[in-house]
């Protein structure tokens, strides 16, 4: 078994399609996005892996808007004046300042178990997201997170990489530990540029082969333990701005499209020599295209392992159509047991499927016992958005007083319904 770190969207989930190389994002720029809704959907998620009986452990949304982000960005004034410069002058650094793409916690980190790293603690390494501005801010409040709520020093929590263009991480969106029965790791780690693999032509892909290999090597995973793979130029361009989005991995199951990796076919048989028990699924062209694969979000499901029977949750766009078809030769074959649909129309929309909305993390790491996501959690933190959550927001809204009054109430609300460390409420972290 593994855990999940999971979170929410904040008070301002919007839509400003910023994301370089992600088409839902893209294609939803300045939409009308639903708050309220979109925490629904999540913790809907949320539910149904509590009641498979997988732990999951809650990180608050980030406080916004980012002050400092808009200070550096040189908008001066109290905050009412640094939005409406924001507004006027640099709409995306408006954005950024609010984003509530934190949400996403499979960009938080990188992690392994402490036995593949040689240590008596797991680790985790934070990623800089330094290919987009407004994920970039992340990585120094999660850690400052994550540090007052993890405890029995069971968690190594490593800084991220600096944030210079050979070492753009985005952390576990790209990283699969995949394992035989008797546990060993092997780690595989996808890289979208500066590989052996041709340049995309239409996106320029976020992760340099320099990070990954630097990600592995600050968590101390011995190199014989790591794959590293490229992913394919075609795949990056039809909108595969993370390996996430064309695979999935868990313990010895592999989904994959047929197009997900250059050099495939001899990177699979590296695979099954290193672990023969690993069962692989590859999704061939005339079965489910890129376009549609990136479309259902298929390969974004989340793989789950429980009671010795194979769970696939998968979004609402695989319930029909040839999404529905690979699924259902998925159960025939035995690769999965059982499907869940989870309706996450909010997140995908902007471009999170449900395996973004987790980062695995080893089993044995704890965090505060409040933090322990359970029917009451998910039912306090519904009646939560209710009080405070927008129905509706518009890039328009951004500059307003009543989001920023809002986002405040939630944050201090949330520190008192969490009971949460004095450092995690302190007005210094917006």
């Amino acid at each position: 078994m593994i855990s999940e770190l999971v979170s929410l969207p904040g008070p301002s989930h919007h839509y400003a399609g910023y994301a370089p190389g992600n088409l839902a994002s893209a294609s939803h720029a300045g939409a009308t996005s639903h708050p309220r809704a979109a925490v629904q959907q999540c913790l809907a998620r949320m539910h149904i892996l509590h009641d498979l009986g997988v732990q999951q452990w809650f990180l608050p949304p980030l406080l916004r808007p980012d002050r400092a982000l808009l200070a550096a960005a040189g908008l001066s004034g109290n905050l009412r004046q640094q939005l409406t410069q924001a507004r006027d002058q640099t709409p995306e650094i408006l954005s950024a300042a609010w984003s509530s793409a934190s949400m996403w916690t499979a960009n938080l980190g990188t992690a392994a178990p402490a036995p593949d790293r040689a240590s008596d603690r797991a680790g985790l390494l934070l990623a800089n997201l330094a290919a987009a501005s407004h994920r970039a801010i992340e990585w120094q409040p999660r850690l400052q997170q994550l540090r007052a709520c993890v405890i029995d020093d069971s968690l190594e929590l490593i800084p991220a990489l600096p944030p210079l263009p050979d070492f753009h991480d985005e952390g576990g969106a790209n990283h699969t530990r995949l394992a035989d029965a008797d546990g060993q790791g092997l780690h595989i780690f996808v890289h979208s540029r500066d590989g052996k693999a041709p340049s995309s032509q239409r996106f320029r892909g976020r992760q340099p082969r320099c990070a990954s290999h630097a990600a592995a090597r600050r968590l101390g995973i011995p190199a014989d333990n790591c794959l590293f793979v490229a992913q394919h130029p075609a795949a990056v361009d039809a909108g595969v701005f993370h390996n996430d989005v064309i695979m999935v991995g868990q313990g010895n199951r592999l989904l994959l499209h047929a197009r997900a990796w250059w050099e495939q076919e001899a990177t699979l048989e590296q695979l099954t020599q290193r672990l023969p028990q690993l069962r692989v699924v590859c999704i061939d062209d005339n079965d489910l295209s890129l376009d549609e694969a990136i479309h259902c979000y298929l390969f974004n499901s989340q793989l789950i392992h429980v009671a010795g029977r194979w769970h696939l949750l998968a979004p609402q766009e695989c319930a029909g159509g040839r999404a529905r078809m690979v699924v259902d030769s998925l159960l025939d074959q035995g690769f999965i047991d059982h499907l869940h649909i989870c309706d996450l129309r909010q997140s995908m929309d902007g471009g999170g499927g449900p395996a973004c909305l987790r980062l695995r993390v080893p089993d044995n790491v704890r965090f505060l016992p409040q933090l322990s996501v359970n029917t009451s959690l998910i039912t306090s933190l519904d009646n939560w958005a209710h009080r405070h959550y927008p129905e509706s927001l518009r890039l328009d809204d951004l500059a307003s007083d009543d989001l920023v009054q809002r986002c405040r109430a939630a944050h201090d609300d949330l520190c008192h319904i969490l009971d949460l460390p004095s450092v995690l409420c302190d007005e210094t972290h917006a």
